[in-house]
């Protein structure tokens, strides 16, 4: 936590990266408890009814949701104000992305973490929710990822994409059990 809040003081924002990994949505709860002011990235519900009950839960924290679709602009705002932003990038995506290798098969995988953190120099961090039978749960905010900046941009992209997708492998690998792996991943 010490090590988000100093990224959080250089004031170039933070980007959060998680998987669908334990109770993920707690991560919003736990960055309002640490006085981390909280933006994350979700794609709306086809179920309106759930929709509306979701972001109901979502807003009692004070995390703000911003729309997967045109993300890019409005969080590049929020990293200028030098806000938190979370990203759940376990999904296949098809726009902006690149094929990575995520347990063992390539899978098209978002972009948009390495792109805002080579334009805004913002720190990456994984967190991880670990659940525990034995105890009580976990917040694990992991170390700063080490920004890859060569001047070629388009394998700067690749490789830190390529970095962040094997820390959210890593995470999945300690608990399969707690991955929600419904969604169609590799296609």
């Amino acid at each position: 936590k010490e090590k988000v809040q100093a990224a959080f003081k250089r004031g170039k924002g933070v980007i959060l990266l998680c998987a669908h990994l334990g109770n993920w949505e707690w991560i919003g709860l736990r960055m309002a408890f640490d006085g981390f002011p909280s933006s994350a990235i979700a794609r709306s519900l086809k179920n309106p009814f759930l929709y509306r009950y979701i972001m109901k839960i979502r807003g009692l924290t004070g995390l703000k949701i911003v729309n997967k679709n045109g993300a890019t602009r409005e969080t590049l705002r929020i990293l200028a104000e030098g806000k938190v932003v979370g990203i759940v990038m376990d999904q296949h995506e098809r726009q902006g992305s690149v094929q990575v290798e995520f347990f063992g098969r390539p899978a098209f995988t978002t972009t948009l973490p390495a792109r805002l953190a080579l334009k805004r120099e913002a720190a990456v961090f994984p967190m991880v929710f670990q659940r525990s039978q034995s105890g009580p749960s976990r917040f694990i905010y992991e170390n700063e990822f080490p920004l890859i900046k060569t001047g070629n941009n388009e394998q700067d992209i690749f490789e830190n994409t390529k970095q962040y997708m094997q820390a959210l492998e890593r995470q999945i690998r300690t608990q399969p059990g707690n991955w929600l792996w419904m969604h169609k991943r590799w296609r």
